[in-house]
């Protein structure tokens, strides 16, 4: 009986980790773009040459080489 509870305590943490793990990927992935779009020059994948609107505070310390 003892070793049901444990397992059952066990599947619970790894539900958990998993959802914490998710949580965490997600939240980075949609801070992901900014950081991309500073470390690529600011172009729009679509149009190579135009630029997007991010601004001078969202980059500053993520440019290539800073």
């Amino acid at each position: 009986m003892r070793q049901h509870i444990l397992n059952g305590w066990l599947v619970a943490a790894m539900l958990v980790l998993v959802c914490l793990l998710g949580l965490t990927a997600y939240t980075e992935v949609r801070g992901a773009p900014a950081h991309i779009s500073c470390l690529h020059g600011a172009t729009d994948a679509g149009k190579p040459t135009a630029k997007i609107a991010v601004g001078a505070a969202t980059c500053r310390g993520l440019e290539p080489g800073a």
